[in-house]
């Protein structure tokens, strides 16, 4: 995700992977506090309960069609949104295989989906649409606990002098990223992410439908941050200061 939101204008998120479940909440969430919706879904043919929001919201929601794993959409999406100032893109898309299937039963080209939709795709996209975003200080939001950039790190990291990047990544990862947990509650994830970046840039998210903590196992999560000031920031801070959102203003 890339954010700024200024001026007296409506602003504009451009949500890609809006078809269903994170990315559709997300786009209702917005659209109920006043901004319009760009959403992008995979398949143009088939409607999705993003037609619906759409269908309700007065214009306000446009639906684009992308597949995150097609490089050839993204100069065309790019070409019809140039027009437009953005404030937001938030690149939800992903997908799992089924978590009961052992590791040495999982097919290589699974696993090769998996790692392009989750990691790869997701920051072609950025590259790809990021100046659409009026953003002077950029900031990405990435679910899955970085959606394997934070385990690739050393090795992206070797490649900053190639890519002819200002800083380091792991510099941007520290001043220009929030992580979401999207759900996976895992105290060693919590532990490799405060390795490479601080607390108040995490932030406490599911993924539904796939991912559903219980409250029990969100208690216990929380267990493993240090001060009730960190669970705080962790729960619910770091995402109202990030998205702006005033949580005292809704029952």
């Amino acid at each position: 995700m890339s954010s700024n939101v200024t001026g007296q204008h409506t602003p504009t998120a451009l949500i890609v992977g809006a078809s269903r479940g994170l990315g559709h909440a997300m786009a209702a969430e917005f659209l109920d506090r006043g901004w319009n919706v760009i959403g992008t879904v995979r398949d143009a043919s088939v409607r999705t309960p993003l037609h619906d929001l759409a269908d309700r919201a007065e214009g306000r929601v446009i639906i684009e069609h992308l597949d995150i794993n097609e490089p050839d959409h993204l100069a065309p999406l790019h070409e019809r949104l140039a027009e437009r100032r953005l404030d937001l893109l938030f690149v939800n898309a992903g997908t799992t295989n089924s978590e009961q299937i052992p590791i040495g039963k999982v097919a290589t080209d699974d696993f090769v989906e998996v790692m392009i939709t989750n990691a790869l795709s997701p920051m072609r996209v950025i590259e790809a649409l990021e100046d659409l975003v009026s953003a002077p200080d950029l900031r990405v939001v990435l679910g899955h606990w970085g959606e394997m950039l934070l385990f690739w790190l050393d090795r992206v990291e070797s490649l900053s002098r190639i890519a002819g990047l200002e800083r380091s990544v792991s510099d941007y990862v520290r001043s220009n990223f929030h992580i979401t947990t999207s759900g996976m509650l895992n105290p060693a994830l919590l532990r490799h992410a405060l390795s490479v970046t601080s607390v108040d840039r995490l932030i406490f998210s599911t993924d539904y439908p796939f991912q559903r903590p219980t409250r029990e196992e969100i208690d216990s999560f929380l267990n493993h941050f240090s001060t009730d000031a960190e669970r705080e920031q962790f729960s619910s801070a770091n995402a109202a200061s990030l998205y702006g959102i005033d949580f005292s203003a809704k029952p």
